[in-house]
């Protein structure tokens, strides 16, 4: 019962029996002896009817008068609500900003970390901070990563001139002014991945080479966004909300230096248009891409990797030489609705088909070259090295031609870890980097200091080259090969390869299942731990250029074995 309506009888109770009481007391009921009957229940009734009325008038609601032709229904009880979904709400009891520790120059604001030995950086990250401090003029390297900041205003940039590097990733950023850029000319790197933002910030500066706003929640791409950026080599717009809409034949018109575009997991249901033709990867997984035209590739001259997993591409839409592409070398392709293997060029090293609909395969489809070819000549050696067909309508046996066609080179070396062997081509691996060694070795500014040490090497344990192996490749592609970038495509390509490469071993020598010890895991450590210390493009270039010390090794290990 209502608590209303309990209080409400409690008093109607409390009413009766009090009038109840009065009556006995006083001697008026139906049994009085001493008035007479018929006055004493009159007076009785007369007072009951009386209180009761006027109880009712005051406490009891007014019934609802019944009108002709109606039915009488209950009322009904309101359901309660269900309430809508809201945006996610940002919290307001933010934890305190961390205080950095003491700093050798007054200009350090209190919430960062100004090391004595890279006076250029400033390290805010982890800090709890929500508002950006005032960045001081020495500042090329700012590192706000990893807070609660909210908006980005050009205030704490007034004298921030020379700033080069900027990470504000992990925030919750849904705002940049256009006039932050007007202050930082000279910015080379912005990061700004997962944040909220809704659209491609204006008034991007025309020096900018990598631009990354992945995980974001952009949706619109402003006219003239990426207008007079001819040094961007890499846009990262990765995970967002972009159709085909926001897409028009110039919105890359201005990129001529762009290498890696990263479209992948958007809305878009078709290959987008004006992409620039000195491209080297182009990833457009996670989209719902079902046609591809004809000549979409055919005026590039260095795309090398192109990823379409996870789409809606059928045999229907994709055109029968469309991947004959020369300079291509890993095409992935899983996760489609493909029935048949679309051709390509011999030069294709990886290629990924699995999880489509594919029930034959033949040797003459992955060797586009002749299998009776004179094999002295590379040029007309099939490349391809690794095939995935698993989740498709395959059955065995495997045809004799493609088992012909993937058998290993005589190139390639076996090396031994321990207790498992894996495939390596040291030759490819050796051809890519001298393309590029002397012009990473020449672009390294820190001579003085190592990460790759020779001894940290040659002192390995005894059954943990496996580990130190998987750990050292892990090491080179998270780290090195994700942060090193060269504005020459031939550079850019052969880094790729290398990555490609180190890939693929790495993938290898995870079904070794190799055990690591204490001491091993402390020699990774302390490379991880001397990375850090370096600007990070500084790093990567310093590790591009000590990989030969990792290819030495590996040769080293095919010869003992």
């Amino acid at each position: 019962m209502p608590r209303t309506l309990q209080r409400d009888a409690a008093n109607e109770k409390h009413m009766t029996g009090s009038l109840c009481s009065h009556l006995n007391n006083s001697g008026v009921g139906t049994r009085g002896r001493t008035m007479k009957a018929g006055a004493g229940l009159f007076s009785a009734l007369a007072l009951f009817l009386l209180m009761g009325a006027v109880y009712t008038q005051r406490t009891r609601p007014r019934k609802p008068t019944r009108r002709p032709g109606t039915t009488t229904r209950k009322p009904s009880v309101p359901k309660p609500a269900v309430p809508a979904q809201p945006e996610p709400q940002e919290p307001t009891d933010f934890p305190p900003p961390i205080l950095g520790p003491p700093s050798i120059y007054p200009d350090c604001p209190r919430e960062c970390f100004c090391s004595p030995s890279y006076p250029n950086s400033l390290n805010c990250e982890n800090r709890n901070i929500r508002v950006i401090p005032v960045i001081p003029s020495r500042t090329h390297y700012l590192y706000l990563q990893n807070n609660y900041i909210s908006e980005v205003t050009a205030e704490p940039f007034l004298n921030a001139t020379e700033v080069r590097w900027v990470n504000l990733a992990n925030n919750r950023i849904h705002r940049i002014d256009k006039q932050v850029f007007q202050k930082i000319p000279a910015l080379l790197y912005l990061y700004v991945h997962r944040n909220q933002l809704k659209e491609v910030p204006s008034g991007l500066p025309a020096s900018l080479e990598q631009l990354r706003l992945s995980r974001n929640r952009i949706s619109k791409i402003p006219s003239g966004a990426f207008s007079k950026m001819g040094n961007l080599t890499l846009l990262d717009l990765y995970h967002n909300q972009l159709s085909d809409s926001d897409f028009g034949k110039n919105t890359f018109r201005d990129l001529k230096s762009l290498m890696q575009l990263n479209l992948a997991h958007n809305i878009l249901k078709k290959m987008p248009d004006g992409v620039p033709s000195g491209l080297i990867q182009l990833f457009l997984d996670r989209n719902r891409i079902d046609d591809i035209p004809k000549d979409y590739f055919k005026g590039f001259t260095h795309l090398a990797f192109v990823r379409l997993n996870y789409n809606q591409l059928s045999d229907k839409g994709v055109p029968k030489n469309v991947f004959n592409v020369s300079t291509l070398l890993d095409l992935q392709l899983a996760h489609n609705q493909l029935a048949s293997v679309p051709l390509f060029n011999g030069h294709l090293e990886h290629l990924h088909l699995n999880h489509n609909s594919i029930e034959s395969i033949n040797g003459t489809l992955l060797c586009p070259y002749s299998l009776q070819a004179d094999m002295s000549d590379l040029s007309l050696v099939p490349r391809l090295r690794y095939l995935r067909l698993d989740g498709n309508h395959l059955s065995p046996p495997i045809p004799l031609d493609v088992i012909i066609c993937l058998s290993e080179p005589a190139e390639s070396r076996t090396v031994h870890l321990d207790s498992c062997s894996v495939k390596v081509h040291t030759h490819e691996l050796r051809k890519y980097y001298s393309t590029i060694r002397s012009d990473v070795v020449a672009g390294d500014s820190d001579i003085g200091v190592k990460l790759l040490d020779r001894s940290l090497i040659r002192d390995v344990q005894e059954g943990q080259t496996c580990c130190f192996m998987r750990l050292v490749l892990r090491f080179y592609v998270e780290r090195v090969f994700n942060n090193y970038a060269s504005t020459e495509p031939q550079q850019q390509r052969c880094s790729s390869a290398l990555a490609n490469a180190f890939v693929s071993i790495r993938r290898d020598i995870h079904k070794c299942h190799c055990q690591c010890g204490e001491e091993t895991q402390r020699k990774i450590d302390s490379l991880h731990a001397e990375f850090i210390k370096l600007q990070i493009s500084q790093a990567a270039q310093k590790a591009m250029g000590e990989l030969d010390t990792v290819l030495e090794w590996l040769e080293g290990l095919e010869k003992e074995n």
